[in-house]
C-alpha cells in the first residue's frame, strides 16, 4: 500500500475505532493494554516499513520507516479525536445541559481549572454561573438541585458507583465495590463493627488519645496552635488504634507518620481531577504510584501483625477478621482486608479531622455560640468535666446544630462523590439525565444554595431546631452521603465529634491567635475527594472550675 493511501486508511480507522468500539461500554480498566497496543503497533509499522510490499520504494531506510509509522499513527489519532470531539460537541446526550465549551471537549479543561486543588469552590462557582445543572466534563454532570441527593444516593436510587471506584483493583474494599450485591454482602460484615456495644468499646479506646490531645492543648500555655494539624494527628492516631490496635504516634511525636505522608501523596492526583483512564494507568505502573503502593503495603503489614494479637477491647479489625475463624486469608480475602484496612484509616481520619477543624474555626469566629453550648452542657458538668451518655449527647439541640451547620458549610467530602446513571437514565422532576453518565450532587455547592437554605452563606445553627423554615429541603443535607452506600461509621464519627467539641468548649476559652484571620483555612484547603483544610491558629486558656 502506498504511503498516501496508508495515512487515509489510518485516519478512517481512527474514526471507525471511536464510533464502533470506544463510544460504547467502559474502557478505563484497559488503559495500560491500549497504551501497549499502540506502542506495539508503532513498532510493527516501523519494522514492516522496510518491506517493499508496504511502501512504493523498496529498501526504505529505517528513519523513513519510523517517519511513515509516525504519520500513520498520527492520522489514526487525528481521525479518532476528530470523531470524538465532534461527537462530544454536537451529538453527545449531555449537550442539552449548559457548561463551559472546554468541559464538553475534554477532562483536561477540568484539570486546568482544578489546578489550585480547590475543586469544591470551582464547582460551586460554575453552578452560580450556569444554574442547577452543569456539564463539568465530557460525560460528567454536576447537579445542584436538592432532589439530586436522593436521586443519586438515596435508598431507592438506581444509580451505582461510577468508574472512579475501579482505580485500586484488584485490591477491593467496602468503598470500592461497584456491584451492589457484593457491596451489600460486605456491608453486612462491616455493620457488626458499629453496633451499640462496639461503639462503647471504641469510645474507651478513643479516650486515651482524646486525653493526649487535651494535654497538648493545656501545655500550649496560650501559644498559637494550628488545630487543623492537631486534629489531623488526633484522628489518625484514633483510627490507627481502631484499625490495627496501634496508633501512628502522631500526637506523641507532633508530626506526620511516614505512612500518612504516603497516603496524602497518593490522594493528590484526585485533587486535580485526572481522567479515570489516566488514574487507572498510573495505578498500573508502580513507578508512577509509588507512594500509594507503599501505603497499601504498610496497611497489609499492619493488619497481618494485628491478626496475631487479639485486643482486650475489640477494634474494627476484630469484626473484619471474624469470618476467617483463625485461618489464613486467601489471596482475594487478603486484597479485601488490605483495602478495608486503608479504608478505615482514610475515611475515618480525614473526615473527622476536617469536621473538627471547621467546627472550631466557626466557633472562634462566632464566640456567642460557645456561650450557648456551655449553657446547654452545664447540667452535665461534674467536677469540671462533662459526664453524659452518648444518647444524652445526641439529644443536645445546640451542640448537634453547631455540628450540622458546620458540616453544611464545610462538608468533609465536598464535591466529587460520583455515581453513574442506569442505562435508561433517571428523572429529576421534569429533567431527564441520560444513561451511563457520571453525576455528582456536590454537598458544598448545595449547602451554599439559597434555594435550599435561607441565608445560605451564614452560620446559623438555630436553623436546625429553632427556625426550621430556614431549611427548605432537609433531604439535601447528606455530609456522610445517604442510602445503601452511605457512611457506615457515621454514628461513630458523630460520637467522637460531639465528645471533642463538648470537652473543648467546657474546658477552654479559645479564639483566633494574634494575626489569624481564618482565611488560610479555605485558601490552603485541598479537595482530593476528602477535604483537608488549611491551618487554623487558635490560642487556648483553661477555664476556672465551674
Amino acid at each position: 500500500m502506498s504511503a498516501p493511501y496508508s495515512v487515509v486508511v489510518a485516519a478512517l480507522g481512527g474514526v471507525a475505532t471511536h464510533l464502533l468500539y470506544l463510544k460504547r461500554g467502559e474502557h478505563h480498566r484497559h488503559a495500560l493494554r491500549y497504551v501497549l497496543a499502540a506502542a506495539a503497533s508503532f513498532l510493527g509499522v516501523s519494522v514492516f516499513g522496510w518491506s517493499p510490499t508496504f511502501v512504493d520504494a523498496p529498501g526504505t531506510d529505517w528513519v523513513s520507516a519510523i517517519g511513515l509509522s509516525a504519520k500513520v499513527h498520527g492520522c489514526f489519532f487525528l481521525g479518532l479525536y476528530s470523531s470524538l470531539i465532534t461527537y462530544r460537541l454536537f451529538f453527545h446526550p449531555l449537550n442539552k445541559f449548559p457548561g463551559p465549551v472546554g468541559a464538553r471537549i475534554s477532562t483536561v479543561w477540568l484539570m486546568y481549572h482544578f489546578r489550585g486543588l480547590d475543586g469544591w469552590q470551582r464547582v460551586a462557582a460554575l453552578h452560580d454561573k450556569y444554574g442547577p445543572y452543569v456539564r463539568i466534563g465530557p460525560s460528567e454532570l454536576s447537579v445542584r438541585d436538592p432532589k439530586a441527593v436522593n436521586a443519586f444516593h438515596g435508598p431507592n436510587s438506581k444509580c451505582r458507583k461510577d468508574p472512579h471506584y475501579d482505580m485500586t483493583l484488584p485490591m477491593t474494599s467496602l468503598h470500592i465495590f461497584r456491584d451492589k450485591a457484593q457491596h451489600d454482602r460486605r456491608r453486612r460484615v462491616w455493620s457488626q463493627a458499629f453496633g451499640d456495644q462496639a461503639l462503647r468499646g471504641y469510645e474507651k479506646r478513643m479516650l486515651k488519645y482524646r486525653d493526649m490531645l487535651f494535654d497538648k492543648i493545656a501545655a500550649s500555655d496560650g501559644q498559637p496552635m494550628n488545630m487543623s494539624k492537631w486534629f489531623h494527628f488526633y484522628s489518625f492516631d484514633v483510627m490507627g488504634d481502631l484499625a490495627f490496635g496501634k496508633p501512628f504516634n502522631m500526637l506523641e511525636t507532633s508530626q506526620n507518620h511516614r505512612a500518612i505522608d504516603m497516603l496524602e501523596a497518593g490522594f493528590l492526583p484526585l485533587a486535580i481531577h485526572l481522567p479515570v483512564w489516566l488514574l487507572v494507568l498510573g495505578m498500573s505502573i508502580p513507578a508512577l504510584s509509588k507512594d500509594w503502593f507503599e501505603f497499601v503495603d504498610f496497611c497489609r503489614d499492619r493488619y497481618q501483625v494485628r491478626m496475631k494479637h487479639e485486643p482486650d477491647i475489640p477494634d474494627i479489625m476484630s469484626t473484619l477478621l471474624k469470618p476467617l475463624e483463625g485461618r489464613e486469608p486467601t489471596t482475594e480475602e487478603a486484597d479485601l482486608l488490605t483495602g478495608d484496612s486503608q479504608l478505615v484509616i482514610t475515611a475515618g481520619s480525614h473526615t473527622t479531622a476536617a469536621s473538627l477543624t471547621s467546627i472550631t474555626r466557626l466557633l472562634a469566629k462566632h464566640p456567642e455560640h460557645i456561650t450557648k453550648l456551655r449553657q446547654e452542657l452545664a447540667p452535665f458538668a461534674h467536677d469540671s468535666q462533662i459526664i453524659a451518655t452518648q444518647d444524652e449527647m445526641a439529644r443536645l439541640e445546640h451542640l448537634n446544630a453547631v455540628i450540622n451547620e458546620s458540616l453544611r458549610l464545610y462538608p468533609p467530602v465536598p464535591t466529587t462523590l460520583y455515581r453513574q446513571t442506569p442505562s435508561e437514565g433517571i428523572m429529576i422532576d421534569d429533567v431527564h439525565i441520560p444513561g451511563s453518565m457520571s453525576v455528582i450532587a456536590p454537598q458544598y455547592a448545595i449547602g451554599r444554595n439559597e434555594a435550599v437554605y435561607a441565608e445560605a452563606d451564614s452560620f446559623i445553627p438555630e436553623r436546625w431546631y429553632k427556625f426550621p423554615d430556614m431549611i427548605k429541603n432537609k433531604d439535601a443535607f447528606a455530609p456522610f452521603s445517604t442510602g445503601p452506600y452511605g457512611c457506615i461509621a457515621k454514628r461513630m464519627a458523630l460520637m467522637d465529634i460531639r465528645q471533642v467539641i463538648a470537652r473543648l468548649v467546657w474546658t477552654f476559652d479559645f479564639g483566633f491567635a494574634p494575626g489569624e484571620d481564618g482565611v488560610a483555612f479555605e485558601k490552603n484547603g485541598v479537595d482530593a475527594f476528602i477535604m483537608t483544610f488549611g491551618e487554623v491558629n487558635l490560642t487556648f486558656k483553661r477555664r476556672e472550675a465551674k
